[in-house]
């Protein structure tokens, strides 16, 4: 058997709490199978860190008084102390919010802008006027469009499962204020996944590459 080296990692876990039994349940089972890797002899990096990037975190920051960077502090450690207590044998347990990880995004970007496949368009977005600023989908709930069922976030009922864009929620409210959202315009930036060069990557690399069915 020729001695493989291998790179694996699980979902990041969000850094705005701590770890639910979905979290443990897919940390061991991916422990379990590095764990034969490395008895067949094989090289295994086996890494994950937080994800410190998501609305949810900013919204437990405030409800529990603290800045974004304290909580995430706090998170980790709580993180780190309950996947060691399973004994799962992580190489790494890193975070998104790292000088790293800062500075291969911006190389990304300004590589795709260099070569014309980013750009800027304005689209329709809900405004809290209370807190003066634009909402992501998880700041707003409202009634599901396609069952009713109250308290939705404005992503993804959680009731009949069904995806939507905020701007489909029946009586949206603002989650920080409670406030009636406004609609308003603003500029976001956007990946030209359509363009030519693009396609053809993809094309090729999906009929070489070997992908998990």
């Amino acid at each position: 058997m020729s001695r493989r080296t291998l790179f694996v990692t699980t979902a990041l876990p969000y850094a705005n709490g701590p770890f639910h039994l979905g979290h443990i349940m897919e940390y061991i089972q991916a422990d379990i199978w590095v764990r034969f890797q490395r008895m067949q002899g094989h090289a295994v990096h086996f890494v994950c860190a937080d994800d410190t990037h998501g609305a949810a975190i900013m919204l437990r920051a405030e409800a529990e008084g603290v800045s974004p960077e304290q909580l995430i502090g706090s998170v980790s450690e709580s993180h780190r102390r309950d996947y060691q207590r399973f004994h799962v044998s992580f190489d790494n347990w890193y975070t998104t919010h790292s000088t790293e990880s800062v500075e291969l995004s911006q190389g990304i970007y300004r590589s795709l802008k260099a070569a014309g496949l980013i750009y800027a368009k304005p689209i329709e977005q809900f405004f809290d006027p209370v807190k003066n600023m634009f909402l992501p989908d998880r700041y707003i709930k409202g009634e599901c469009p396609k069952c009713g069922t109250q308290d939705q976030y404005g992503d993804v009922c959680e009731n009949c499962g069904s995806t939507y864009a905020p701007t489909e929620l029946k009586n949206p409210y603002s989650v920080l204020t409670g406030a009636k959202p406004e609609l308003r315009r603003s500029e976001h930036i956007f990946f030209r996944l359509s363009d030519p060069k693009v396609v053809a990557f993809l094309r090729e690399w999906t009929s070489v590459t070997p992908l998990q069915p």
